[in-house]
C-alpha cells in the first residue's frame, strides 16, 4: 500500500468515527460544497428546459381542414386533444386533406395524435416540402375511433427542406376518414405524469436497497456487501411472489412488511454499529453508476414522455420493434394481486412460462405506489437490470487500476446489450446479475475463499429470473469442476442441493397450480412451441428421433454461425454508424446489435483477445500469472457456456443472443476490455472512446425533435452522460474496493497504480456467508 493511499484509508477511517448515525455533520465532507452546487445548478436547468418546453410553436396544434373532431358520433372526445377529421359532411364519404403548420428544417422526430384509418386505400399520411417533394409515411396500426399518439420519423431528405403534415383523404368508402392533431397539455404536466413516478420507484428502490445492506452483517467490503444485500433482495421478492400465490392479502402483507422492515431495523442495527454517513456513502458509491445509468435511459428512451403506458409503445418502440415479453411479470403480478388464475394468463402464455423473481419485486410496490402500475413497473425493473453492474464492477477490480475501470464500466454501461435490455425490462440482465454472483462467488479473487452458500443462492435466484441463466450456470459448474477437481466437485455438491432447494416451490407451482409449467424447455430444446400434455423428456426423445447426425451438426454449426456473424464486420459498421446519419442504416446496425453476439461488441472485438492473450503470456510468465489466470478462468467460462448453449438448443440458426444467457455476453465484454488494457493502456482507451462515441451516436443522440424539445433533449442527455461517467468514477474510489496487479506500462503519467492489498471478509452467520476452505492446506489450489 502507498504512503498516500494510506493516509486516505485512515483519513476515512477518522471521520467515520466522528460522524456515527444521527448526525448530519458529515453531509458536506461526503459530498462536498462545490459537488452540491452543482447538482442543484443542474437540477435548476432541468426545470428550467422542461418548463421553457411549453413554449415551442407545435406545428400539429394548428390543422388548416377538415372539420372539428365533435363531427363524429364515433369518435371518443378528448378535451385534451387539439385537432381535426376528415369526417365531415357526408362523413366517410368527405374527400379533402389536413394539413399541419411548417416543422423547420432539420425536424426528423415528430410526435402526433392521429384518428380514424390513415392507413385504408384512398387514406395516406404524407410530409411535403415547400417544393413539392413528398414522403408518404407509414403507419403501423390504425388508431381507429379515438386518438393515439405516434412518433413519425421523417426521411432526411424530407426533414432538411421543411415540411408539412398533410392527411389526404381520397376515400368515400366506410373507414376512409382520419383526423391529425397533438396535445394541449404542456410537455412539463406530461413529465409529472410519467418520468417521475417512474423515478420515484427508482430511487425507493435505491433507498431500500441501501437499508437491506444496512440490516446485513458488518465487516464486508461495500461491494461485497452490496452483492449479498442484493441477494437478500431477491429472496425477499421470490418470498413476497409465494405469499401472494397462498393468498392476495397475505402477499400484500408481506410485500409491505418487507419494504417497511429495513428502514427501522437500519436504524436500530446503525446506532448500535456506529454506522457513520460514510458507511452509508461508501455503500451509495457503488450503487451510483445503475442510479445514474436507469436515470439516464427513462429519458432518452421515453421523452418526452407523452407515453400513457400502452404495452405496445414507449419502451416496445423506442429503438426496435418489441413483443410483449417484457410485460409479462407485471401482467401475472395483476393476476395474483386480484386473487385469481387465469389460464392462458395472457394470449397463449401460461404463468408458468415464466419465472417469478420479477414478479415478486413489482408486487413489492404494488399497493405503495397504485396510481399508475405500468410506471411503477417500468421504472423498478429498469432499476433491477441495470443492478448488473455491481457483479461487473467486482469482476473489473480483478484486473484493471481505478480509471481503467471505470471506464470499463461506462462502456458496459452504454452497451447495445445494456441500454436495450434496461428500457425493454424482460428479467434478463436480472438474471446475468445473479449470474454473475455465482460466478464471483465459484471463481473468487485471490485470497479469498469460495463461498458455496452464496453461489446456490445467486444459482437459484438467476433461475428464477429467467430461464436462460441455465446455460450459464451449467457451464460455469463445468468449467469450475475442471479447475478444482475435487475440491469443485465437493464445492458443487453444496451448491447444488441449496439451489435446488430454493428453486424447487416454483417447479411445485408450474407443476400444481397452472401446469405442465415446462413450455419453455420443450420450445428451446425439441422446437415444439405450442403448449402440450407430453413430458419434456418425450418431446426432446421424439424431437432428436426425427433427425440424422448429419442435420444435428449442420444445425449446430448454423447456431455457432449465428452467434459470431458481424465479427469481422461489426467494427467498420460501428464506424459508419457514428460518421454517418442513415436511418436505414441504423436500424439495421441496431437489429445486429440486439441478435448477434459478437456483433454487439462493435471495436471491442473477440477478435483482438489472441494477440493479447499472447503477448500477456509472453511478458508475465516469469512475473505474477494470476490475472491471465482468471482472464483465462473468464474465457474459458464463456467458452464452455457457448458450447453448452449451441449445442442445446435444437433448433439450427437461432441462438441469437435473447434467447441465451446475457452474463456470458457481458462475460465476454468485460474479458476482452481486460485483456486489452493488460496489453496496451493507449489501445484500451481509444477502443473505449470509440464504442462510447458509437452508443452516443446510436443510441442517445440519434433523434431530432423540434427545436424547444431538442435543447431540453440534448442538455439533460449530455448532463445524464457526464453523470454516469463521473459515477463510474466515484464508484471506484473507495480504499476498500479490491485493487489488481499493475501491467507493465498499462498506467500513464498521473493515473495511480491499483493497490496490491486484499481485502479480508468476514465470515457472518447468515447463509450467504458459508464459504468453502480455500485448500486443505490453506493456499488456493488451482489446475489449469
Amino acid at each position: 500500500m502507498t504512503r498516500r493511499h494510506a493516509k486516505r484509508c485512515l483519513t476515512d477511517i477518522q471521520y467515520k468515527q466522528d460522524d456515527t448515525l444521527g448526525t448530519f455533520d458529515g453531509l458536506p465532507r461526503i459530498f462536498g460544497s462545490a459537488g452540491r452546487r452543482l447538482i442543484n445548478m443542474a437540477l435548476l436547468i432541468c426545470l428550467l428546459l422542461l418548463g421553457g418546453c411549453g413554449f415551442y410553436p407545435d406545428p400539429a396544434l394548428g390543422i388548416d381542414g377538415g372539420c372539428a373532431p365533435t363531427n363524429s358520433p364515433f369518435l371518443k372526445q378528448d378535451d385534451t386533444v387539439a385537432g381535426r377529421i376528415s369526417f365531415c359532411e357526408g362523413a366517410d364519404a368527405w374527400v379533402g386533406t389536413l394539413e399541419s403548420r411548417p416543422y423547420p428544417p432539420g425536424t426528423k422526430h415528430i410526435e402526433v395524435l392521429l384518428t380514424g384509418y390513415p392507413g385504408n386505400p384512398g387514406v395516406s399520411l404524407n410530409a411535403v416540402t415547400r417544393t413539392g417533394k413528398t414522403a408518404r409515411i407509414a403507419i403501423p396500426e390504425q388508431p381507429r375511433e379515438h386518438w393515439e399518439r405516434f412518433m413519425l420519423v421523417v426521411p432526411d431528405d424530407i426533414a432538411q427542406e421543411g415540411y408539412r403534415i398533410r392527411v389526404d383523404d381520397q376515400s368515400r368508402s366506410s373507414f376512409g376518414w382520419a383526423g391529425l392533431g397533438d396535445s394541449i397539455t404542456q410537455p412539463a404536466v406530461d413529465l409529472a405524469g410519467g418520468m417521475l413516478q417512474m423515478l420515484a420507484a427508482v430511487l425507493l428502490g435505491n433507498v431500500w436497497l441501501l437499508a437491506v445492506c444496512l440490516c446485513l452483517p458488518a465487516g464486508a467490503p461495500p461491494r461485497e456487501r452490496l452483492l449479498q444485500g442484493l441477494l437478500a433482495a431477491g429472496c425477499g421478492w421470490f418470498a413476497i411472489f409465494l405469499a401472494y400465490v397462498l393468498s392476495a392479502k397475505l402477499g400484500s402483507a408481506l410485500a409491505l412488511l418487507i419494504l417497511i422492515l429495513p428502514f427501522p431495523l437500519a436504524l436500530m442495527i446503525g446506532r448500535r454499529r456506529h454506522i457513520s454517513l460514510a458507511d452509508i456513502a461508501d455503500l451509495q458509491k457503488g450503487l451510483l453508476p445503475a442510479l445514474l445509468l436507469v436515470c439516464l435511459i427513462l429519458w432518452i428512451g421515453l421523452f418526452p414522455f407523452h407515453w400513457e403506458g400502452q404495452l405496445d409503445d414507449g419502451p416496445a418502440l423506442r429503438w426496435r420493434h418489441f413483443p410483449t415479453d417484457a410485460w409479462l411479470p407485471m401482467l401475472f403480478g395483476d393476476m395474483l394481486a386480484r386473487g385469481r388464475l387465469d389460464i392462458p394468463m395472457v394470449g397463449d402464455w401460461l404463468s408458468s412460462d415464466r419465472p417469478p423473481l420479477q414478479v415478486g419485486l413489482y408486487l413489492m410496490l404494488y399497493k405503495l405506489l397504485p396510481h399508475n402500475h405500468v410506471f411503477v413497473y417500468q421504472g423498478i425493473c429498469s432499476w433491477a437490470q441495470a443492478l448488473v453492474l455491481l457483479p461487473l464492477a467486482s469482476l473489473l477490480a480483478r484486473f484493471m487500476s481505478k480509471r481503467a475501470q471505470a471506464m470499463a464500466l461506462l462502456v458496459l454501461s452504454l452497451s447495445a446489450l445494456m441500454l436495450l435490455s434496461t428500457l425493454f425490462v424482460w428479467p434478463k440482465l436480472l438474471a446475468a446479475a445473479f449470474s454473475l454472483i455465482y460466478y464471483l462467488a465459484l471463481f473468487p479473487a485471490e485470497g479469498t475463499p469460495r463461498r458455496w452458500g452464496q453461489a446456490g443462492v445467486a444459482a437459484a435466484l438467476a433461475m428464477l429470473s429467467h430461464g436462460g441463466a441455465l446455460f450459464f450456470i451449467v457451464g460455469v459448474a463445468l468449467v469450475h469442476l475442471c479447475w478444482y477437481k475435487r475440491q469443485g466437485l465437493a464445492m458443487l455438491l453444496r451448491t447444488g442441493p441449496l439451489a435446488a432447494a430454493l428453486y424447487l416451490p416454483w417447479v411445485a407451482y408450474q407443476r400444481l397450480v397452472d401446469p405442465p409449467g415446462d413450455r419453455l424447455i420443450k420450445w428451446h430444446f425439441a422446437d415444439k412451441i405450442d403448449v402440450s400434455d407430453e413430458s419434456a423428456a418425450q418431446a426432446i426423445l421424439h424431437a432428436y428421433s426425427q433427425i440424422t447426425p448429419g442435420e444435428w451438426l449442420t444445425a449446430r454449426l448454423q447456431n455457432l454461425g449465428v452467434v459470431v456473424k458481424g465479427t469481422l464486420s461489426a467494427p467498420y459498421d460501428a464506424w459508419r454508424t457514428a460518421t454517418r446519419q442513415d436511418p436505414a442504416f441504423l436500424s439495421r446496425f441496431i437489429e445486429d446489435d440486439f441478435y448477434h453476439m459478437f456483433h454487439s461488441m462493435w471495436f471491442a472485438s473477440p477478435l483482438l483477445l489472441l494477440p493479447c492473450i499472447a503477448v500477456m503470456y509472453l511478458r508475465d510468465r516469469r512475473r505474477d500469472t494470476q490475472p491471465l489466470k482468471k482472464l483465462l478462468q473468464a474465457l474459458t467460462s464463456f467458452a464452455v457456456v457457448t458450447l453448452v448453449w449451441v449445442i442445446a438448443i435444437f433448433k439450427g440458426g437461432v441462438t441469437t443472443t435473447h434467447i441465451g444467457a446475457y452474463a456470458s455476453v457481458l462475460l465476454l465484454q468485460l474479458a476482452i476490455l481486460a485483456a486489452v488494457w493488460r496489453t496496451s493502456a493507449p489501445l484500451f482507451y481509444a477502443i473505449c472512446l470509440a464504442n462510447v462515441t458509437v452508443s452516443l451516436s446510436a443510441y442517445v443522440f440519434d433523434r431530432q425533435f423540434l427545436p424547444g424539445l431538442q435543447s431540453a433533449y440534448v442538455l439533460v442527455s449530455a448532463l445524464l452522460c457526464g453523470g454516469l461517467a463521473v459515477a463510474t468514477l466515484i464508484a471506484t474510489e473507495s480504499c476498500f474496493a479490491r485493487a489488481a496487479h499493475q501491467p507493465s506500462g498499462a498506467h500513464s503519467d498521473g493515473e495511480e497504480a491499483p493497490e496490491a492489498f486484499t481485502q479480508s471478509s468476514v465470515v457472518g452467520a447468515s447463509l450467504l456467508e458459508v464459504q468453502e476452505p480455500s485448500d486443505y492446506s490453506g493456499k488456493e489450489q488451482v489446475s489449469v
